[in-house]
């Protein structure tokens, strides 16, 4: 890849707020994700997410997926994107702990909606 154009992709990344960096990304690999469903029920998923990991002295890292709100329309959400990833919570459905901008977000892992708070 040529490296003038690299630094501009990596620059205008770096200017997304989460959520848009959040539903760039998933937009962009759902070509990449494989869902595999039986005929039993049973599954099995490899998805790329992306994450944030929190790391302190003397303490495990815990890294939360970031996601993307359920409606990128909900009324509100462009007045607090400027804020970050500051809503938390878990799949119900996967376990997986998710961060987001939103209140109601979609799992990246199995895309059901979480409440977070």
């Amino acid at each position: 890849m040529d490296f003038e154009f690299r630094s501009k992709v990596a620059e205008y990344f770096r200017s997304l707020a989460d959520e848009d960096l959040a539903r760039f990304f998933y937009e962009a690999m759902r070509a990449r994700n494989e869902y595999r469903k039986h005929e039993d029920g049973e599954f099995w998923n490899d998805v790329y997410v992306i994450g944030i990991t929190s790391h302190m002295s003397g303490e495990p890292a815990e890294t939360y997926i970031l996601a993307a709100a359920v409606d990128p329309d909900q009324p509100g959400l462009d007045d607090v994107k400027h804020l970050g990833a500051n809503n938390s919570g878990e799949c119900d459905t996967c376990k997986t702990p998710i961060l987001t901008t939103s209140k109601v977000a979609r799992c990246p892992v199995c895309e059901s909606k979480v409440q977070c708070t």
